[in-house]
Protein backbone atom coordinates (compact mmCIF):
# COMPACT_ATOMS: atom_id res chain seq x y z
CA UNK A 1 0.00 0.00 0.00
CA UNK A 2 1.34 3.29 -0.85
CA UNK A 3 0.71 6.62 1.05
CA UNK A 4 1.43 9.91 0.11
CA UNK A 5 1.53 12.64 2.86
CA UNK A 6 2.63 16.59 2.58
CA UNK A 7 4.28 15.35 -0.99
CA UNK A 8 6.08 12.46 0.80
CA UNK A 9 5.75 8.71 -0.89
CA UNK A 10 6.07 5.66 1.73
CA UNK A 11 5.46 2.33 0.81
CA UNK A 12 3.57 -0.40 3.71
CA UNK A 13 4.97 -3.56 2.02
CA UNK A 14 2.84 -5.21 5.70
CA UNK A 15 -0.23 -3.23 5.64
CA UNK A 16 -1.81 -6.25 4.35
CA UNK A 17 -1.64 -7.52 7.95
CA UNK A 18 -4.11 -5.34 9.13
CA UNK A 19 -7.05 -7.21 7.56
CA UNK A 20 -7.68 -9.58 10.43
CA UNK A 21 -9.96 -11.55 9.65
CA UNK A 22 -8.22 -12.31 5.62
CA UNK A 23 -6.99 -16.17 5.47
CA UNK A 24 -4.27 -15.54 4.35
CA UNK A 25 -3.40 -13.17 7.37
CA UNK A 26 -4.67 -15.52 9.81
CA UNK A 27 -2.12 -18.56 7.88
CA UNK A 28 0.82 -16.40 7.77
CA UNK A 29 0.52 -15.25 11.23
CA UNK A 30 -0.14 -18.84 12.59
CA UNK A 31 2.92 -19.64 10.26
CA UNK A 32 5.14 -17.30 11.79
CA UNK A 33 4.35 -18.51 15.05
CA UNK A 34 5.08 -22.17 14.70
CA UNK A 35 8.81 -20.95 13.40
CA UNK A 36 9.21 -18.44 16.80
CA UNK A 37 7.91 -21.70 18.54
CA UNK A 38 10.56 -23.52 16.61
CA UNK A 39 13.56 -21.76 16.73
CA UNK A 40 13.28 -20.66 21.00
CA UNK A 41 12.53 -24.25 22.05
CA UNK A 42 15.86 -24.77 22.88
CA UNK A 43 15.42 -21.64 25.59
CA UNK A 44 12.25 -22.66 27.33
CA UNK A 45 13.86 -23.70 30.41
CA UNK A 46 15.94 -20.19 30.02
CA UNK A 47 12.74 -18.34 29.39
CA UNK A 48 11.22 -19.55 32.34
CA UNK A 49 13.99 -19.43 34.71
CA UNK A 50 14.15 -15.59 33.77
CA UNK A 51 10.58 -15.25 34.30
CA UNK A 52 10.71 -16.54 37.78
CA UNK A 53 13.90 -14.57 38.15
CA UNK A 54 11.88 -11.63 37.37
CA UNK A 55 8.97 -12.45 39.60
CA UNK A 56 11.01 -12.63 42.47
CA UNK A 57 12.32 -9.02 41.67
CA UNK A 58 9.27 -8.02 42.37
CA UNK A 59 7.42 -8.95 45.46
CA UNK A 60 3.20 -9.16 44.80
CA UNK A 61 1.16 -7.34 46.80
CA UNK A 62 3.73 -4.70 47.84
CA UNK A 63 4.67 -1.30 47.32
CA UNK A 64 8.19 -0.19 45.69
CA UNK A 65 10.68 2.36 44.45
CA UNK A 66 9.22 5.29 46.86
CA UNK A 67 9.80 8.76 45.97
CA UNK A 68 8.98 12.43 47.46
CA UNK A 69 7.75 14.92 45.18
CA UNK A 70 6.09 18.18 46.02
CA UNK A 71 4.72 16.76 49.13
CA UNK A 72 3.36 13.39 47.73
CA UNK A 73 4.68 10.26 48.59
CA UNK A 74 4.15 8.28 44.81
CA UNK A 75 4.81 4.48 44.51
CA UNK A 76 3.87 1.44 42.43
CA UNK A 77 2.42 -1.84 43.72
CA UNK A 78 1.94 -5.43 41.88
CA UNK A 79 -0.41 -7.76 43.02
CA UNK A 80 -1.10 -11.05 42.37
CA UNK A 81 -2.28 -11.97 39.23
CA UNK A 82 -2.27 -8.45 37.99
CA UNK A 83 0.50 -8.20 34.49
CA UNK A 84 1.34 -4.60 35.04
CA UNK A 85 2.03 -2.41 38.65
CA UNK A 86 -0.06 -0.21 39.56
CA UNK A 87 0.34 3.47 40.32
CA UNK A 88 -0.51 5.58 43.24
CA UNK A 89 0.30 8.29 45.64
CA UNK A 90 -0.08 9.72 48.57
CA UNK A 91 0.12 13.23 50.68
CA UNK A 92 3.09 13.41 52.66
CA UNK A 93 1.28 12.62 56.16
CA UNK A 94 0.02 8.94 57.06
CA UNK A 95 -3.41 10.08 57.86
CA UNK A 96 -4.74 9.97 54.11
CA UNK A 97 -5.27 7.29 51.75
CA UNK A 98 -3.57 6.61 48.95
CA UNK A 99 -4.58 7.51 45.67
CA UNK A 100 -5.07 5.80 42.64
CA UNK A 101 -3.01 7.10 39.67
CA UNK A 102 -2.93 4.99 37.34
CA UNK A 103 -3.90 1.43 36.18
CA UNK A 104 -1.97 -0.33 33.24
CA UNK A 105 -4.27 -2.99 33.47
CA UNK A 106 -7.18 -1.46 32.92
CA UNK A 107 -5.86 0.54 29.95
CA UNK A 108 -4.31 -2.45 28.39
CA UNK A 109 -7.55 -4.44 28.68
CA UNK A 110 -8.39 -6.32 25.04
CA UNK A 111 -5.59 -5.05 23.61
CA UNK A 112 -2.43 -6.14 23.05
CA UNK A 113 0.33 -3.19 23.99
CA UNK A 114 3.52 -3.17 25.33
CA UNK A 115 3.65 -0.99 28.13
CA UNK A 116 6.90 0.28 30.65
CA UNK A 117 9.06 3.01 31.86
CA UNK A 118 5.62 4.73 33.38
CA UNK A 119 6.44 7.52 35.57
Amino acid sequence: MEHVLHGDRRVDHYAWLRHKENPEVIAYLKAENAYTDAILKPTEKFQEKLYQEMLGAHPANGPYRPYTLRGYQYFTKTFEGLQYPLYFRQPGTAFFDEQLLLDLNALAEGSFVFLCGVL
